[in-house]
């Protein structure tokens, strides 16, 4: 409280005046309680001027409104400190507000606005993290990768431990997660019975199993991409043998030209496949050895032809005259014995012929077939076909030989081609590619669907794929969490920032980077305690310094700092209540003391020792400002 002194002012009735501005300068600048004690000496000189009186009272009003503010600031101040202990930021924020509209200067309602301001940026921070591990979960959840939502919903719920979604959606995956062990079972059985069909060229079985291995694991590739090649495959091999049938035919008749060319079209569509290579050769052996000219070959034809014709094989007499017809496409006898055989064969087939064509080449044909001769049974056969096309034992038979030509094929090349499958799977292995060791492998399992070792070798791959997709997804997820929490360390908001790096720590344990971080954090945080120790104790000192001066209503000023900072202290909140008390015993002495004081002024006043007068009137005015 300061006490007002007056320098050089006389007992003249022109100190009234000075009195009166220096009250008025002081009411204007919001000095109430010194304006009061100046409008009360005013009056001494002029007891009756309203407006000095209503000054006076107006001075008095705007007192006691300041110290309800101050009492209600300080209501606002424990009610807002209550809420923020209690974790209700919403609620402590306004009433901080509040406070501030009272005294819009204070500092520590400023400070606490700011640290909640803080504190909801970092939740919703928070919240936001928490909805993107969430999307992230259900959209592995969605994508049936299982092991992966597992960890993201794992991770949501150490974000926020409370949310009740994540914890279902664990639930859910691991009953999930038991049920797809006996899908894959089944997946499992589902890919041998088309890999062994595939094995067997039995196409349509394969792709019916390999399909229903898709709708069982539809996110796995291995039966789709079975089904595509199965698709390339089977088209080909279609052309292929009719390519080699006509070529074949031509190569009967001695038309080298053609059957060559035919067998050059085979290659192409199957270059592994030895045979058209093995033709190609004889052919252009024969067409190099040939030392005939065009007129001999022709000449040939045409006597083979009615050789053919004279026993009744008309068919083999046909082949001759087209020959015969190429050769020399101008010559008329050729296309008139063509003509002339194409009425005799439709005549034999309206007359009954046929049927002792067709027995006679048949017994050739078995006869050929018997002696293993399968290229000279496989001709035969196919020129029955020409007049007998739906004949069922002539399409056993050409099965039987194309299954023969098979079995001599795959007898020869299996082992080769294992063998090489086998090399070029280690090769594969060894250089780490291991994608296409696994395809090795997988063909070379195929090709001997009773060995054991393609088998094994493709669940050691496996593992290792999946070791490998393990610890690059752990990579990334750690280097771009790491890269979070470094901004976040850099922006101050290290709770946020401490987070972020824990959640590092579940994609590598291992890493010392983190930690090291973490242990950052934790001393910034201890220094942050250091800190508000010593204000703490700062403000408690400071108010025991005050009240060893007297100064109650300042030590409680400082005490109720002190509180703020350590809400869960005792000791300012009891000594705050003492000193209360104390104020209140100490205005209870003072009214006891302000009449014989204001008494005592009143006289002085009378006498005119203004000086003596004054001096008591402050007395008075220190022990009940409000007066």
């Amino acid at each position: 409280m300061s006490c007002i002194t007056f320098k050089g002012f006389t007992q003249e009735t022109s100190d009234y005046q000075k009195i009166s501005l220096t009250a008025d300068s002081l009411f204007n600048k919001g000095n109430y309680l010194d304006a009061k004690a100046y409008y009360q000496y005013a009056l001494r000189f002029q007891p009756n001027n309203q407006d000095i009186k209503s000054r006076l009272t107006k001075s008095i009003e705007l007192l006691k409104s300041q110290a309800k503010e101050r009492q209600t600031y300080t209501d606002y101040i424990l009610k807002a400190d209550h809420y923020y202990k209690d974790g209700d930021l919403e609620n402590a924020y306004n009433t901080y507000q509040q406070a501030i509209e009272l005294f819009p200067f204070e500092k520590y309602p400023n400070v606490q606005v700011e640290k909640i301001k803080n504190q909801i940026q970092e939740k919703q921070l928070l919240e936001l993290e928490y909805q993107a591990v969430i999307r992230t979960a259900d959209t592995y959840f969605d994508n049936h990768e299982y092991k992966k939502a597992k960890i993201e919903y794992q991770f949501a719920i150490s974000l926020i431990p409370g949310e009740v979604y994540p914890k279902n959606k664990l639930k859910e995956l691991n009953r999930l997660i038991e049920d797809q062990s006996f899908m894959l079972k089944i997946y499992t059985e589902t890919i041998l019975i088309a890999d062994s069909s595939l094995a067997k060229l039995n196409y349509d079985h394969a792709t019916e199993y390999y399909q229903k291995a898709a709708d069982l694991q539809p996110n796995e590739s291995y039966p789709r991409d079975q089904i595509a090649q199965i698709i390339l495959l089977s088209n080909p091999i279609n052309e292929y043998n009719r390519l080699i049938e006509q070529a074949d035919n031509y190569y009967i008749v001695r038309d080298f030209t053609n059957a060559r060319n035919f067998y050059e079209s085979a290659a192409h569509l199957k270059p592994a496949d030895p045979y058209p290579a093995e033709m190609i050769n004889k052919v252009t052996e024969a067409i190099e050895s040939k030392a005939t000219s065009n007129q001999e070959d022709f000449e040939t034809a045409v006597r083979i032809g009615n050789e053919h014709f004279a026993n009744n094989e008309f068919n083999e007499a046909k082949f001759q005259f087209e020959f015969a017809n190429r050769i020399k496409p101008d010559e008329i006898y050729s296309k008139n014995k063509l003509i002339e055989i194409d009425h005799l064969i439709d005549s034999i087939q309206n007359i009954g012929l046929i049927d002792a064509q067709y027995t006679k080449a048949i017994q050739k044909a078995d006869l050929f077939l018997s002696a293993n001769e399968l290229l000279k049974a496989k001709g035969i056969y196919s020129e029955v076909l020409s007049f007998k096309p739906n004949d069922a034992y002539t399409h056993e038979k050409l099965r039987e030989i194309e299954n023969a030509f098979k079995i001599i094929e795959d007898q020869k090349n299996l082992e080769t081609s294992y063998a090489g499958t086998l090399s070029k799977a280690e090769d594969f292995l060894i250089s780490k590619n291991y994608g296409s060791a696994k395809t090795e492998f997988q063909y070379a399992a195929t090709l001997k669907p009773n060995e054991d070792y393609p088998k094994i070798k493709i669940t050691e791959i496996d593992s290792i794929l999946t070791q490998i997709d393990a610890s690059q997804t752990a990579d990334e997820n750690y280097f771009k969490t790491i890269q979070e929490a470094d901004i976040l360390f850099e922006q101050k908001q290290y709770v946020t920032a401490q987070i972020s790096y824990k959640k590092a720590l579940n994609y590598k344990p291992e890493e010392a980077y983190p930690r090291k971080k973490i242990t950052e954090i934790q001393q910034i945080f201890q220094v942050e305690r250091v800190e508000l120790d010593k204000a703490y104790n700062l403000a408690i000192s400071n108010a025991q310094n005050e009240i060893a001066k007297g100064q109650l209503q300042l030590a409680k000023t400082l005490l109720i700092e002190a509180l703020t900072l350590k809400p869960d202290e005792t000791y300012p909140g009891t000594t705050i209540q003492q000193i209360d008390n104390q104020i209140a015993e100490s205005k209870q002495r003072a009214l006891a003391q302000y009449q014989p004081l204001l008494v005592e002024a009143d006289q002085y006043f009378k006498q005119k020792t203004y000086d003596r007068a004054l001096s008591f009137y402050n007395q008075a005015a220190d022990l009940l400002p409000d007066e």
